[in-house]
């Protein structure tokens, strides 16, 4: 999985919305 070390919110929103296509 990504690695969240600053914002765990954060990275995961991204993540998320890359997986999205967003």
């Amino acid at each position: 999985m990504v690695s969240t070390r600053h914002s765990p919110d954060k990275t995961l929103n991204r993540w998320f919305a890359a997986m999205r296509g967003t």
